[in-house]
């Protein structure tokens, strides 16, 4: 009876045990499928063995029409020595790796992707993370495409501040001294009036230089922008 009791408490333990680990493998795969991360198992020869769903949605077609593909067929020929390369030092530094590559996507524009690659435990395969960088790389190109506008009008702002600042002063100075010159000369010929339109006048083209040498200021503010970007 004793034993009987034993061996049913076992079994009892074994199958709850079963349950637990049924459970805990459903939700690895749940992990593994749902991820926003792709996961991609290539054979050495280069053939997709496993992926989750997340890396089929990458390469454009369902998962079982991917098993045995070459991964390589779906790298564009501008990527596939690097994607290459990356295999290759997977396989002879047994150290994770790292690359950059851009894959054909059926329907749709190619998409840019970050692989960090190592070899799985038992050493007959490649085990790959799948990440898509296609957003960030674009703003990134947006990014550079404002920096060359930020660059082209900054010339062109300095192009014209140059002008403003030094050849139009020159005709500035001129005048002014001009009317210095003949407030002196004719001093005692001019009546009040005609001092304080010289003087009125004077004061005002020394105003034009300061704001002409005040126009160089953009420039710094541009070139702060640029800096902190």
């Amino acid at each position: 009876m004793k034993k009987q009791i034993k061996n049913l408490t076992e079994g009892k333990i074994l199958r709850q045990k079963a349950e637990d680990l049924e459970v805990a493998v459903e939700k690895y795969i749940d992990l593994y499928d749902f991820a926003s991360t792709g996961y991609l198992t290539l054979a050495r020869e280069g053939q997709i063995i496993g992926l989750n769903l997340c890396a089929s949605k990458m390469l454009g077609k369902e998962r079982s029409r991917l098993m045995k593909n070459m991964f390589s067929t779906f790298v564009t020929n501008d990527s596939k020595q690097k994607f290459y390369h990356f295999l290759k030092e997977i396989f002879n530094t047994q150290v994770e790796q790292y690359c950059e590559v851009t894959l054909f996507h059926k329907g749709k524009l190619p998409i840019i992707v970050y692989l960090i690659g190592h070899n799985s435990k038992d050493g007959l395969h490649y085990d790959i993370s799948i990440i898509d960088i296609t957003e960030r790389k674009d703003a990134e190109r947006k990014m550079n495409d404002l920096l060359n506008k930020v660059t082209i009008s900054n010339k062109e702002l300095e192009d014209f501040a140059y002008v403003a600042s030094h050849d139009l002063q020159e005709p500035l100075r001129m005048v002014t001294s001009f009317m210095q010159l003949l407030s002196i000369k004719y001093k005692d010929n001019l009546d009040d009036i005609a001092h304080e339109y010289i003087h009125l006048d004077t004061q005002f083209f020394c105003g034009d230089k300061i704001l002409l040498r005040s126009m160089e200021c953009p420039i710094m503010a541009v070139n702060s922008f640029k800096s902190n970007i």
